[in-house]
């Protein structure tokens, strides 16, 4: 079975003082992924996967200080294979003989 990786690049933050970020992944009906990542951490977060036909769900909610969540980004999407294969190398050419030919 082929599992497809994929990752989230995160939009920018009008500021950052005091903001956590939390991103909800789920792969079709698994579990959910609760990562809470500060706000002037990395601008992607890696190391998911699925298999190929998965329905991904994600959310991103900025937090305060405080303790109040934003509304929730949202985006939702199907794992495919739309890798090719690698190009094949190139073409060797070779002359194999010579012979008359009747014009």
């Amino acid at each position: 079975m082929k599992v497809i990786m994929f990752k989230f690049g995160l939009p920018g933050l009008a500021y950052t003082s005091g903001i956590k970020r939390e991103l909800t992944v789920r792969v079709d009906d698994g579990t959910p992924d609760i990562k809470v990542i500060e706000a002037d951490g990395l601008p992607e977060v890696t190391g998911y996967e699925g298999p190929i036909g998965a329905v991904v769900k994600a959310t991103l909610v900025d937090i305060d200080d405080a303790g109040n969540r934003s509304a929730a980004s949202t985006c939702e999407f199907t794992l495919k294979d739309i890798y090719a294969p690698a190009t094949p190398g190139p073409l060797v050419p070779q002359q194999t003989g010579e012979k008359d030919v009747m014009v």
